[in-house]
């Protein structure tokens, strides 16, 4: 079973990739994409929460 591609997903590396000279967007949308993934593209029961 092949899964379609998220469309966020690709937004976000595309984005990035457009950002590559300037670091602190960059650091910015790599951020927001980081949550994303655990977001949508995480298994639910894998997800511990940590203390800091």
């Amino acid at each position: 079973m092949e899964v379609a591609p998220c469309q966020d997903c690709e937004w976000y590396r595309t984005q990035i990739n457009r950002a590559a000279g300037d670091p602190q967007p960059r650091a910015d949308l790599e951020a927001l994409y980081a949550a994303h993934l655990r977001r949508k593209h995480s298994d639910a029961e894998r997800r511990t929460l940590r203390s800091v």
